[in-house]
C-alpha cells in the first residue's frame, strides 16, 4: 500500500447550494445533514412522518455573520408544494423546528427544500418511538443541490427473502429543471446484467425502487446498480429488513484512493462488518488493495470491469481501512448487528478539509448519544479546535486537542446539551464521520459524514484560534 499523500483542503466554495435528501416511512429515526449556502435549495427525499408516534424535527445552524432568513418547502412525490414553514436565524445561533406542530399533514412523504442566503448548516431528526413497535434509524447524507451528475453507481444492492436479511431500495431525486428519464441497470456480482427498467420522475419529485417487487430478481441476489438519468440526480440506497434500517449515498464516480474511518470489528453474534467493493470501469480490470491501519494488513483482490466483491475484515477490534486501486473503484462499508445496522461509502482521501460542521448532535437525547470520529489523512498531526452550540442558546469552546498522522481520535457526547450542534477547525485537513447509538433500541446505529464547509463567510467573533 503506497503512503498517503497529504491532502489539499477539499473546495466549498461559499456561494454553492447544497441538497438534502431523507427518506421516512413506517419505522424511522432519520438525519440528514447538510451546508446551506446562497439561495439554497435543500432536498429532502421521502421526509415525512405518520400520526403521533413519529416526529419531524429540524434543527439549523446560522454560522453567518448575518440574520439568516429561510424558508422550508414541503413537496409532495409528484413535486407539488403542500407546506412552507418560514423563520430566520440571528448570526451565530441555533433553532430546532417541529414542523408537525406548524400544520404538516398526519402521513406526509415527499421532499422539502429549505431555502437561505446565508451560511447556515442543517439536519432533519425523524423519529419513531418503540412503544409503537417502529424501528429503524438512518442518515441521509448532504448531497448539493447544484450537482451536475447524471449516472451513478451503487457498490452494494441485494433482494433477501428468509426472515432477517435486508432487502434494498433505491430512492432517487430529481435536481434537474426538466421531468427526468433514469434507466435502472442491476447486474450480479460478476458484472452480469440481471434487470433493468426506466424511471420517469417529475421536476422537484422524487421515486423509490424497492428490489423485493422485482419478481425478475431471485432470492438471495446481491450485486451492484447502474442509473443513468436525462436530468441531475442523487441517489440513497436503503438497507432494511423488519427492524433495521442502513443507508448510504451512491457515487457518480469512483477513486482510486479511498477511506473507510471507522470499520467495526468482526464479534460473532455481535457485529460483521462488510467492506463492499465496485469498479466500476467499463473494460479496465483493477487491483484492489485493501489495507488495516493499526493491524497493518492488507489483501489483494483483483477486480475486472463491472464487477463487486465483499471482502469481511477478520479483526475483532474497530480499525480505519485504506483502499487503493490501479484504477478507480467505489466502496460502501456495511455493519449489521443485534444492536443496530450502518452503512457509508468510503470517500476520497481529498475530501479531508479543514471546517467541518455537524448540524445534528445528541447529548442523551431519549438516550440517544453522537460520538464524532475525526481522522487526519495526513502524514503530519492536525490540532483541532471544538465549538458546540444548543438550540437553547449556550455555546462552549472546548480546548483544542491534537490527532496523530493517519489516526482517528473520538469527540465524545457533550452531555451540557441534549441536541446541539458542532464544528471544528483545523489545521490540517481532516474527515469527520459522526455514529449515533442508542442502548436499547432495536437499531440503535446510524453514521453520517461531517459537512465540509469554506470560513471565508464564517462568523469572526467565534473564538476558534488554537491554543
Amino acid at each position: 500500500m503506497s503512503p498517503i499523500r497529504d491532502p489539499q483542503p477539499h473546495p466549498s466554495p461559499r456561494r454553492r447550494p447544497l441538497l438534502l435528501r431523507i427518506r421516512i416511512t413506517r419505522a424511522a429515526f432519520a438525519l440528514t445533514v447538510g451546508l446551506f449556502l446562497l439561495l439554497t435549495v435543500v432536498q429532502l427525499g421521502r421526509a415525512g412522518r405518520i400520526a403521533d408516534w413519529k416526529a419531524t424535527e429540524l434543527q439549523l445552524l446560522n454560522l453567518d455573520v448575518a440574520p439568516a432568513p429561510l424558508n422550508a418547502r414541503f413537496f409532495d412525490p409528484v413535486g407539488r408544494s403542500v407546506f412552507t414553514v418560514s423563520d430566520t436565524l440571528a448570526s451565530g445561533t441555533a433553532r430546532f423546528f417541529q414542523p408537525e406542530q406548524q400544520g404538516l399533514d398526519p402521513g406526509f412523504t415527499g421532499t422539502v427544500r429549505i431555502d437561505t442566503e446565508q451560511l447556515v448548516v442543517g439536519a432533519v431528526l425523524h423519529r419513531a418511538f418503540p412503544a409503537a413497535g417502529m424501528a429503524g434509524n438512518d442518515v441521509f447524507p448532504m448531497v448539493q443541490d447544484n450537482i451536475t451528475a447524471t449516472v451513478y453507481h451503487a457498490a452494494w444492492v441485494e433482494r433477501m427473502s428468509p426472515e432477517g436479511q435486508f432487502t434494498s431500495q433505491i430512492l432517487v431525486a430529481n435536481l434537474g429543471s426538466a421531468p427526468a428519464e433514469v434507466q435502472v441497470s442491476l447486474s450480479d456480482s460478476s458484472s452480469t446484467p440481471v434487470w433493468q427498467d426506466k424511471l420517469d420522475i417529475p421536476v422537484n419529485g422524487s421515486i423509490e425502487l424497492d428490489l423485493a417487487g422485482i419478481v425478475q430478481l431471485t432470492a438471495g441476489f446481491g450485486g451492484s446498480a447502474q442509473l443513468q438519468a436525462t436530468q441531475p440526480i442523487h441517489i440513497d440506497i436503503v438497507r432494511s429488513n423488519e427492524s433495521q434500517w442502513a443507508i448510504y449515498a451512491a457515487q457518480p464516480e469512483g477513486s482510486a484512493q479511498l477511506v473507510a474511518p471507522l470499520v467495526a470489528g468482526l464479534i460473532p453474534g455481535a457485529a460483521t462488518p462488510t467492506i463492499h467493493l465496485l469498479n466500476p470501469q467499463i473494460s479496465a480490470t483493477g487491483l484492489v488493495t485493501v489495507c488495516a491501519v493499526l493491524d497493518g494488513s492488507c489483501s489483494h483482490h483483483p477486480l475486472p470491469p463491472g464487477a463487486s466483491l465483499a471482502v469481511l475484515p477478520e479483526a475483532d477490534h474497530p480499525d480505519t481501512y485504506l483502499i487503493e486501486g490501479s484504477v478507480p473503484i467505489m466502496a460502501t462499508i456495511c455493519t449489521d448487528s443485534p444492536a443496530g445496522s450502518s452503512a457509508y461509502a468510503a470517500v476520497p482521501v481529498n475530501q479531508a478539509a479543514t471546517h467541518l460542521a455537524a448540524p445534528l448532535l445528541l447529548g442523551n437525547h431519549d438516550d440517544w448519544l453522537t460520538t464524532w470520529w475525526v481522522y487526519n489523512p495526513t502524514s503530519s498531526p492536525a490540532t483541532i479546535s471544538i465549538h458546540y452550540v444548543s438550540a437553547s442558546g449556550e455555546s462552549w469552546t472546548l480546548p483544542s486537542i491534537e490527532v496523530g498522522p493517519t489516526a482517528i481520535r473520538p469527540l465524545e457526547p457533550w452531555l451540557e446539551a441534549s441536541i446541539y450542534a458542532g464544528w471544528i477547525q483545523a489545521d490540517r485537513p481532516v474527515l469527520g464521520l459522526i455514529e449515533g447509538h442508542h442502548p436499547q433500541e432495536p437499531d440503535g446505529r446510524f453514521t453520517y459524514w461531517a459537512t465540509p464547509f469554506s470560513p471565508s463567510a464564517w462568523r469572526q467573533f467565534l473564538p476558534l484560534l488554537f491554543r
